[in-house]
C-alpha cells in the first residue's frame, strides 16, 4: 500500500480520482499448486488490463546490504535475499516475462491518462512498468525502483526458460508459455532516424 501511494504522489496521472491498476505479482500465483499454469494463462489477461506491475520484497535484513553506487543490472544489484530467492524462480521470472510482453488493453487510449514520462511510454510501447519496492526503501523514504524491461537482452540474460523449478516436469510448460509471450515483443528497430548534417558526411 505504501508503494502504491508514494507511486501516486509522483503525479503520473493527469485528473484527479483516478487509480493504478496493480498486479501485486509476489502474493499472486501460488508456486506450489500443482499446476500453477493454470493460473497463470488467466493471469496473462489481467496482466494486458494493468498499468503496472510491482514486486514488493519484505526485507528484514535490509540493514545487512547497501545498493552499489553505479550498477549495470538492478536485478543483480538489489541483494534483499527474499528478491533474490524470488528472481531465481522460473515461474516467477515468466510472471515478469508476461507483465513486459502482454500488449496494454486499450494502450494508446489508456497512455492518454497519463502525464509525459516512463509510465505513459512504456504503455505507448505495448507494455507497462515494473517496479520494485522493498523494506530498505521504505525505511530510507524513497520511491519505488523501476526494474529494467524483460525484453531483448536482458531476457536472454533472465530466461525463464533456464531458471530454477522445483518441479523439473514444469519446464515444458515454462518453453510453451515463454514462447507465445514472445510472439508479443517488437522486434528492435537498429539504426537513426531523423536529420543528418551535411557536414557530417563529408568528414
Amino acid at each position: 500500500v505504501e508503494a502504491v501511494e508514494k507511486l501516486l504522489e509522483g503525479k503520473h496521472m493527469k485528473a484527479e480520482g483516478w487509480g493504478v491498476a496493480l498486479w501485486v505479482d509476489f502474493a499472486c500465483v501460488d508456486q506450489d499448486l500443482e499446476n500453477p499454469a493454470a493460473e497463470l494463462n488467466e493471469l496473462h489477461e489481467i496482466i494486458a488490463q494493468a498499468d503496472v506491475l510491482l514486486t514488493p520484497v519484505h526485507d528484514p535484513g535490509h540493514a545487512e546490504w547497501e545498493m552499489p553506487p553505479s550498477y549495470s543490472s538492478l536485478y543483480d544489484a538489489y541483494r534483499a535475499k527474499p528478491f533474490q530467492e524470488y528472481w531465481g524462480r522460473a515461474w516467477c521470472v515468466l510472471e515478469a516475462m508476461s507483465g513486459a510482453c502482454m500488449p496494454v488493453e486499450g494502450g494508446v487510449e489508456r497512455a492518454e491518462a497519463f502525464e509525459e514520462g516512463a509510465i505513459k511510454n512504456a504503455i505507448l510501447s505495448g507494455r507497462r512498468n515494473h517496479l520494485l519496492y522493498g523494506t530498505k526503501e521504505s525505511v530510507e523514504n524513497k520511491p519505488p525502483r523501476f526494474l529494467p524491461p524483460l525484453l531483448h537482452s536482458t531476457l536472454e540474460k533472465y530466461n525463464p526458460t533456464k531458471m530454477a523449478l522445483t518441479s523439473e516436469k514444469d519446464r515444458g510448460t515454462i518453453k510453451r508459455i515463454a514462447e507465445g509471450l514472445r510472439q508479443h515483443i517488437k522486434p528492435l528497430e537498429v539504426g537513426y532516424k531523423g536529420e543528418t548534417k551535411m557536414w557530417g558526411l563529408l568528414r
